[in-house]
């Protein structure tokens, strides 16, 4: 599974209702619109999810994680996390904790920078 499928599908893993829209995503990947559209009209032909139409706006699409998609992302985020306990295997708890610490505020940097470009 690319790098790109797994951060599609984590997303919509995490959503206590397994959907998520469009524009969401492109938000959350951090994505143009074009980027989700295809890389969605993929995962649509390979079954993993699907399109459904928001009830309130005819305009909106949603995306919603099939049981298939659940099932292969949960196989491969299981094998994601064992090779992470591998990489950082080496590390003790306060190198984890500095490591978490550096992440979490390079994504806040970045999230803070997408919001500027977009304008929001």
């Amino acid at each position: 599974m690319t790098l790109a499928r797994f951060d599609y599908l984590s997303q919509l893993y995490r959503e206590p209702a397994l959907r998520l829209t469009m524009t969401e995503l492109s938000h959350r990947l951090m994505v143009s619109g074009g980027n989700v559209t295809g890389l969605t009209d993929r995962l649509v032909t390979d079954g993993l999810v699907v399109r459904e139409q928001d009830p309130a706006d005819r305009r909106v699409q949603i995306i919603a994680l099939t049981g298939h998609g659940h099932e292969l992302f949960t196989e491969v985020a299981r094998a994601h996390e064992v090779w992470i306990r591998e990489l950082l295997g080496s590390l003790n708890s306060e190198d984890v904790k500095g490591l978490n610490h550096t992440l979490g505020r390079l994504k806040h940097a970045l999230d803070d920078e997408w919001i500027e470009k977009r304008g929001e």
